[in-house]
This record gives structure tokens, sequence and C-alpha cells, in this order.
């Protein structure tokens, strides 16, 4: 049985094989003549397929010649009153936010204020130095260089040992890194 679909999105598609070529109707809608019961099932599968709907468009009646007059506006309800305990409930006061709320930055119970405090950077941590990050920092901790007053007593031998050890290329000497930790450390 023949079965006409809509689709919202395309002009053509394929099921199993047999191309569907979806043609604008007088109402721009894109329509396509199924013969395939099963294909008719599988495109309805689809969200933007459906049973094409002939009379979508169909004229509707007229509206009658003459309106009947409007009917006079309601008299508007009073607002009802407030529950019992409260006396004004334009005037009250919002409450405070919960305790820990996280816009109370300076803990007066008011949202805003002041920015809460960042933590100081250690002053010994040896991402300091240009060149080392994260990823380098935890390879210095597991070689037992967690400090940068550590790479400041480096001598060259010992920066040189360091170096091959991490397999670094003579990184620590072309980055500077003791004179680094040494102007750091002051």
């Amino acid at each position: 049985m023949a079965s006409k679909i809509e689709c919202s999105r395309y002009a053509e598609t394929e099921v199993g094989g047999i191309k569907y070529i979806f043609e604008r109707d007088r109402e721009g809608r894109f329509v396509a003549t199924v013969h395939n019961d099963d294909h008719v099932e599988i495109l309805l599968a689809v969200v933007h397929y459906r049973p094409y709907d002939e009379n979508a468009f169909a004229k509707k009646p007229a509206a009658p010649a003459m309106a009947a007059a409007p009917k006079p506006a309601a008299e508007p309800t009073p607002p009802a009153p407030p529950p019992p305990g409260i006396t004004d409930p334009g005037n009250t006061p919002p409450p405070p936010p919960p305790p820990g709320d996280p816009l109370d930055h300076d803990g007066d119970g008011k949202k805003g204020g002041s920015l809460p405090r960042t933590p100081e950077p250690d002053p010994e941590d040896v991402t300091r130095i240009s060149g080392i990050g994260a990823g380098l920092k935890s390879r210095l901790e597991e070689a037992g260089f967690t400090k940068l007053s550590q790479i400041a007593a480096l001598t060259d031998s010992d920066a040189a040992a360091l170096d091959e050890m991490l397999k670094l290329h003579g990184r620590i000497a072309r980055e500077k890194w003791v004179e680094q930790a040494k102007s750091l450390i002051g």
C-alpha cells in the first residue's frame, strides 16, 4: 500500500537500496510516496519523518462578519492575606544565605564581598623555576629534589648527574636552573 511521508530535513534519502526523492508540495513541505510498508515503518521511526497530512493547510471556516461584543473585564482579585506571623510580606528582608554559601566570600552572611583569598605560593616550590612544570616536578620529587634550596645547592657535577638521570639532555644547564633557584631564594 502506498503511503505519503513528509520529511522536515532532507530532499532525498535511501532505505533498503531504494532512493526516495522528497519533492515540495504547494505548501513547501518535502513529501515522497513510499510503496514498501517496511520502508514506511523505518522512515516513521526517525524523528524528522511523519505521515503526510493533506489537510494540514486546509482552509479554515471564515470568522463571522460581526464579532460579539467583548465581555467586560472582571474586577481584579484582591491579594491573599499574608500567612500567620508575617505582617507585611512586601517589606520582609530576604533570608540570609545558608552557612557555607559559596557566594558569601567574606563570611558576613551576604553574597559578594571580597573574593576568597588564594593561598600564597610555596616559596620553595620548584615549579617557580622557568621550564619546570607539574610533570617534571613529580620526576624531580621521585629523584629526591622537592625544594628550590636543593636545586640551588647543586654543584656542576651534581647538576650534570641529575640531568643524565632524568634524561634531560643538558636542559638543567641550558635553562640555568641552579642560577634561577639561587635568584628565587634571594
